[in-house]
């Protein structure tokens, strides 16, 4: 015997090696909250590690991490990569690298990016997640998200209790 696995915060049925069965009530994985926003920003041949997207975020408990998702179209030009990353504003030990976007002949297309932000925070205080990106090689075109009204980028966190 064992216990059951919890699956998208739904309950978990416990067995305590004695012939109980019983349900979990407090167990981790169920998602405390929800913060969104689809906005139409553009970033354009960044040079240095420039913000895209930030949300803030206050914490409903000090334990909880976060997952944070990012949807956007964007541009490479010939032989030109580009890297995106995601942020806290208290993470102190560097940034957490997603991935570098490199293509030879150039490219148009919609990405999305994960990261899980695994640090706890003080709760009643405000956290300021960021998507951030730089042209990292090449000189030709290096662009994240539109300014077109119908494509909008998504920038999605949540609050997961663990």
């Amino acid at each position: 015997g064992g216990s059951g696995t919890n699956l998208v915060g739904e309950s978990t049925l416990t067995y305590d090696g004695s012939g109980n069965l019983g349900w979990a009530t407090d167990v981790g994985g169920k998602v405390l909250q929800v913060v969104a926003a689809n906005e139409n920003n553009l970033l354009q041949n960044p040079t240095s590690m420039t913000t895209f997207f930030d949300l803030d975020v206050t914490p409903t408990s000090a334990s909880s991490k976060f997952i944070v998702r990012m949807s956007s179209f964007f541009t490479l030009g010939n032989n030109t990569e580009m890297q995106i990353i995601c942020e806290d504003g208290t993470f102190t030990g560097g940034i957490r690298e997603f991935r570098n976007y490199h293509t030879d002949h150039g490219a148009r297309i919609f990405a999305t990016a994960e990261w899980f932000m695994d640090q706890s925070h003080s709760t009643g205080s405000a956290v300021t997640y960021a998507v951030k990106a730089h042209r990292t090689s090449g000189s030709d075109t290096a662009q994240l998200g539109s300014s077109g009204t119908s494509y909008k980028s998504t920038m999605v966190v949540m609050e997961v209790s663990v």
